[in-house]
């Protein structure tokens, strides 16, 4: 019988058991990805008074939550990069192709407007000024 990780929502007074039951509900339930995001909220809500010892939680979940602030920001960075990464791992080559082409003709033509724009002298300026005001009237 799966157990609903809703059910048994662990807190501050909870022992490391109950934190690493409810971690293995929730990897159960909704796969590990998902699991380890509500997992560590649900952690930082407990504060730092919490009864469950830290190394024991860790050693039962396979997370690390004893992290400082950068620690936490590089491993969201890399999971992003992961995530990307398994993106382009479905796509076949003649999409790889396709979506570096369009890519790089964006690069292209934005980058030409952006020339465009800046090389204006004034006198082309007040013509394309004068073209769109036309436009819109």
């Amino acid at each position: 019988m799966t157990i609903n990780p809703i059910d048994i929502l662990p807190n501050e007074k909870s022992s490391s058991d109950e934190w690493i039951q409810f971690y293995n509900a929730l990897k159960k339930v909704y796969g590990a990805d998902s699991a380890n995001v509500a997992f560590i909220a649900r952690w930082a809500k407990r504060g730092q008074n919490g009864s469950a010892d830290v190394l024991e939680v860790e050693k039962g979940t396979g997370l690390t939550l004893s992290q400082t602030f950068i620690q936490s920001v590089e491993k969201a960075g890399a999971s992003t990069v992961s995530y990307i990464g398994g993106f382009f791992e479905t796509m076949g080559s003649g999409t790889k192709i396709i979506f570096y082409s369009a890519i790089g003709l964006a690069v292209i033509l934005v980058g030409g407007l952006v020339i465009r724009v800046i090389t204006l002298s004034a006198e082309d300026a007040g013509k394309v000024a004068g073209t769109a005001a036309k436009a819109f009237v």
